[in-house]
């Protein structure tokens, strides 16, 4: 299951459009699409980078004609733990959360995934979010699948920060995912950028607000270019 762009819901997008196609709900051709309409600045107390931020590790490959030595690094996924196959203090390995479990009967892929949202306390808040490393002028794709029910729509907030972690705005309007999700995994994805002048970082947060619970795996974040 894929979700298309809706004002309701704005932010969710099916991944790059079709050649010549128009993603819903924009005015924009694909060429255009990579940075999202808006800018936002991101609140006192809205961001906590406590984690450290992850740096992709250097992917080796062959260098074709023409092509620079880093270019396989640029495919590799900034998000560390983006599966959640590993856990430390019953929280994902590098990430930071609250009221987050390890989820094992409802799994996209491998063997857990994270549930935002205690089944003993349906109406707590959750957090979930990671800090990682970016370039300026650089452009992104932030993938991942979803699962869950609740009553109201779940925020998943982009925000770029500067070299002393200090948030500099948001990548466009926050995604909205829908109340309910069910009963299979929906994958949303969503490209960034470009990174403004003087970011350094990038924080992908995702929060359960309301009742229900919101299962999440598979998060990846690749430069696109």
């Amino acid at each position: 299951m894929r979700h298309a762009y809706s004002p309701d819901y704005p932010g969710m997008v099916s991944g790059p459009p079709e050649p010549g196609q128009t993603p819903s709900g924009t005015e924009q051709p694909a060429a255009g699409w990579a940075q999202p309409p808006g800018w936002g600045q991101a609140g006192p107390g809205q961001v906590q980078a406590g984690a450290s931020p992850h740096v992709a590790e250097e992917v080796s490959g062959p260098v074709f004609p023409g092509q620079s030595p880093g270019a396989w690094l640029a495919r590799a996924d900034l998000v560390a733990n983006g599966s959640f196959e590993e856990w430390d203090d019953g929280v994902p390995s590098g990430w930071d959360g609250t009221n987050v479990w390890p989820e094992e009967a409802k799994i996209h892929t491998g063997r857990s995934a994270v549930r935002l949202g205690s089944p003993s306390e349906p109406g707590a808040h959750a957090t979930l979010a990671q800090v990682m490393q970016v370039v300026t002028g650089t452009v992104y794709q932030l993938t991942f699948s979803a699962l869950g029910t609740g009553d109201v729509p779940r925020p998943v907030e982009v925000i770029w920060l500067d070299v002393k972690g200090q948030p500099l705005g948001e990548a466009g309007p926050p995604m909205l995912l829908p109340p309910v999700v069910l009963p299979q995994f929906a994958q949303y994805s969503r490209v960034i950028g470009p990174a403004p002048v003087a970011t350094r970082f990038v924080q992908v947060r995702f929060s359960k607000t309301g009742s229900g619970y919101l299962v999440l795996d598979d998060v990846s974040l690749f430069r696109l270019y």
